[in-house]
C-alpha cells in the first residue's frame, strides 16, 4: 500500500491526489473562457486582415486543402427531396 504525503494529499508513490482531496483550487473561474474569448477576438483581426486574400490564395495553390475546408463546413448527412415532373423530359 502506498503512502501519502501530508501536504498535498497525494500518494508519494504514483503522484497522484487521494481520493476524497480536491487537489487544489483548480484555475481561475473562467480563465478557459477567457482563452477562448481572446483566440476568436484575433481570429477576427486575422481574417478582417486577410480573409478573402487567404481564401483565394489557397484556392490557387492548395486546392485539396480548400475542398477539404469545405467539406468539413458541410453537415455529414444531408436530406433533400426531389420533385419531378415527367412534363420537363417531352
Amino acid at each position: 500500500m502506498s503512502r501519502t504525503n501530508g501536504l498535498d494529499q497525494r500518494d508519494t508513490k504514483t503522484g497522484r491526489f487521494v481520493t476524497g482531496c480536491n487537489g487544489g483550487p483548480g484555475r481561475p473561474q473562467g480563465s478557459r473562457n477567457r482563452l477562448g474569448e481572446d483566440f476568436i477576438s484575433d481570429l477576427r483581426v486575422s481574417w478582417a486582415k486577410h480573409g478573402r486574400e487567404a481564401i483565394e490564395n489557397v484556392v490557387r495553390n492548395r486546392p485539396h486543402d480548400y475542398l477539404k475546408v469545405i467539406a468539413s463546413l458541410l453537415p455529414k448527412e444531408l436530406s433533400a427531396e426531389i420533385d419531378v415532373s415527367i412534363s420537363l423530359f417531352r
